[in-house]
């Protein structure tokens, strides 16, 4: 699998992992256990905007893995 698409694979299971801490936060009553929640969501959005960058990087570097271009 080329690194774009790996890289792309990895950012969409990072949303799905920020989007169901937000939905156990969402859920949860525990104030404990909602702080926990709220901060994995925080910790891995950053990770995703980190990820974007990294994904933006590449595709100026290498222009063939522009999404456009597939």
């Amino acid at each position: 699998m080329p690194v774009d698409k790996k890289l792309r694979a990895t950012l969409a299971t990072l949303e799905g992992i920020a989007a169901d801490f937000t939905v156990s936060y969402l859920e949860t009553s525990d104030a404990q256990t909602k702080q926990m929640f709220e901060q994995l969501s925080t910790q891995t959005n950053s990770v995703i905007r980190k990820l974007k960058g990294r994904i933006e990087d590449i595709e100026e570097e290498e222009p063939q893995y522009r999404e456009g271009n597939k």
